[in-house]
């Protein structure tokens, strides 16, 4: 537990935390994010894992689900990007990011498939295509795309454990309210008002109109040898603790 650190021809060498754990960043007591995966080996993937930040609509207006200039990017990269440290934003890393559109399949689809789930409470299997992507742009903070579920999960690991360990940190079939259903970037491919969401009352990904009020989890690029962080172990952190309701 925590970051090891010692000086090697006198540099600095910092020990970066493992996949899947929490850090906290800043020395900021009781906010963690989850080490979803790394682009070098100094800049991490974090989500934000505290529900603690309200709900808030993917588009206001209710009509679309194009995540550029929406109602949940502003929210993401301006509103919650504001509340952090100097610290923090100036050991960020931009991203050029794109939106994906998915399909949602109950069969098994004619082409290859995105990714494949189960359903634990139905015992049914689901697939997800991606139908295309389109780029947002240069942004600091923002919502998870389902290609960063991927990058994650891998291509068939979308089962309920697996789904609602990485955003509510729950253990095993463990359920969660619907009050703690989370936005993703990603636009629903068969309706234009509908985007996808990771689901905790079923334990998978699903979608819903963009004029509901969900929460924002936050994610971002960091390059965490600029920032203070210390490594937790997410089996000390509750998934209650984290602000989750119906554990």
């Amino acid at each position: 537990k925590g970051t090891i650190s010692f000086v090697v021809n006198s540099e600095k060498v910092v020990r970066m935390p493992s996949i899947g754990n929490f850090v906290t960043l800043d020395n900021e007591s009781g906010i963690y994010y989850r080490v979803l995966y790394n682009t070098s080996w100094n800049t991490f993937m974090l989500l934000r894992m505290n529900n603690d930040l309200g709900r808030v609509a993917f588009d206001s207006s209710g009509t679309s689900n194009v995540y550029a200039g929406s109602t949940l990017d502003t929210y993401m990269n301006e509103t919650f990007y504001n509340t952090l440290s100097t610290n923090i934003k100036n050991a960020m890393v931009a991203n050029n990011i794109s939106q994906g559109t998915y399909s949602l399949n109950s069969g098994t689809p004619s082409g290859t498939y995105y990714m494949k789930g189960t359903r634990e409470t139905s015992s049914t299997n689901y697939y997800i295509t991606q139908n295309s992507t389109t780029n947002v742009g240069s942004r600091k903070v923002y919502a998870l795309d389902i290609s960063d579920v991927k990058e994650y999960l891998g291509a068939d690991n979308l089962s309920l454990p697996n789904i609602n360990g990485m955003f509510f940190n729950t253990t095993g079939n463990t359920t969660v309210s619907y009050f703690n259903d989370s936005w993703l970037r990603s636009s629903y491919a068969a309706f234009s008002n509908h985007a996808w969401i990771a689901f905790g009352l079923n334990g998978d990904l699903g979608y819903t109109g963009v004029g509901n009020k969900l929460l924002a989890r936050p994610a971002f690029l960091i390059d965490l040898s600029l920032v203070n962080f210390e490594e937790i172990d997410p089996s000390t952190i509750s998934c209650g603790s984290l602000g989750n309701e119906g554990c």
